[in-house]
């Protein structure tokens, strides 16, 4: 059970990463031509 929680937990986190990094790639080039920073 612990293993599965551990497997589990590890699976989130780079499913956030992915998020995080997807929206860094798309998202955050977008606000930079909106402002025209």
């Amino acid at each position: 059970m612990l293993k599965y929680s551990s497997f589990f937990y590890v699976n989130q986190l780079i499913s956030n990463l992915k998020t995080r990094i997807y929206i860094g790639m798309n998202v955050v080039p977008l606000l930079n031509k909106n402002t025209g920073l």
